[in-house]
C-alpha cells in the first residue's frame, strides 16, 4: 500500500512539472525604423539654388542692359527752329503748356524737377501763376512736349518753345537724348559756340553760292556770327 501511494505521488509531481506554461526567454525581434535627418542637405540645396537664381538674375540684367544700350545708341538732335540762342537775357520764365504722348504724367514730373532745379528761368506751375501784365508775360516761354516710344527702349521727343502769342521760338526733335540735355536751353547758358558759328557760316555760304541768299543778306548774317568765331 505504501508503495502504491509513493508511486502515485511521483506521477502527480511529474504531471505537475510538465503542465507548467512555457516562457520563451528569446522574444520576437522588434522592427525599428530609423529616419535620417536631412536638414544639412536641405540647407545645402537651398543655398545652391539661391546662388543659381542670383546668377540668373544678374545675367538677365546684364542682357537687358546690353539690349538697351544697343537700342539707344542711335542718338540725334535736329533743331528745326532756333530763335532762342544768344537771347538768354530776354526770357525770364517758363510754363509747361502741354505734355503728350508716351507716359505724359511721368514726363511732366521729370521736366518739372529739372526746371525747378535750375536758377536760370522762373518756373510757373499753373496758368493762374502767370503774369497778368503783358510786358512781363512776353518774357515767358511756353513749353510743349511730345514723346513717343519707338520700341522698348528707344524714345523720340519733340520739344517746342513758344512765346505768349504762339510764335515758335525754339523747336527740336531728339532721339534717345537724356532729359537734362534736351532741356539745356532752359537750364544753362545758351549761346552759340565757335564751332556752331563756323558750321552756320558754311551753310549760309552754300546758300549764297546757290543765289538763294543775296550778298547783303549774307554779309548781315556774317556780321552777327563773326564775334562768335573771332573772340577777342
Amino acid at each position: 500500500m505504501k508503495k502504491l501511494i509513493l508511486l502515485l505521488s511521483l506521477c502527480f509531481i511529474t504531471i505537475s512539472t510538465y503542465g507548467q506554461t512555457y516562457s520563451n526567454p528569446y522574444p520576437q525581434p522588434v522592427k525599428v525604423q530609423v529616419t535620417t535627418n536631412n536638414n544639412s542637405n536641405n540647407f545645402s540645396n537651398s543655398f545652391t539654388k539661391g546662388l543659381q537664381a542670383g546668377a540668373a538674375a544678374r545675367s538677365a540684367r546684364a542682357a537687358e542692359g546690353r539690349a538697351a544700350a544697343e537700342a539707344t545708341k542711335d542718338k540725334s538732335t535736329k533743331i528745326k527752329v532756333d530763335n532762342l540762342i544768344n537771347n538768354d537775357g530776354f526770357f525770364k520764365g517758363v510754363y509747361i503748356k502741354r505734355v503728350s504722348g508716351w507716359k505724359p504724367s511721368g514726363n511732366k514730373a521729370t521736366i518739372k524737377k529739372i526746371l525747378n532745379g535750375s536758377n536760370k528761368l522762373r518756373y510757373f506751375p499753373k496758368d493762374k501763376n502767370l503774369p497778368k501784365n503783358t510786358e512781363l508775360l512776353e518774357k515767358v516761354l511756353f513749353l510743349e512736349w511730345e514723346r513717343e516710344a519707338l520700341n522698348q527702349y528707344a524714345r523720340l521727343t519733340k520739344m517746342t518753345l513758344s512765346d505768349y502769342k504762339g510764335n515758335i521760338v525754339y523747336q527740336a526733335v531728339y532721339k534717345n537724348i537724356p532729359y537734362n540735355e534736351m532741356l539745356l536751353p532752359l537750364t544753362s547758358e545758351y549761346v552759340i559756340t565757335k564751332e556752331q558759328a563756323i558750321s552756320k557760316m558754311k551753310e549760309f555760304k552754300e546758300l549764297l553760292d546757290l543765289e538763294i541768299l543775296t550778298r547783303r543778306e549774307y554779309d548781315s548774317i556774317l556780321k552777327e556770327l563773326k564775334p562768335f568765331i573771332i573772340k577777342k
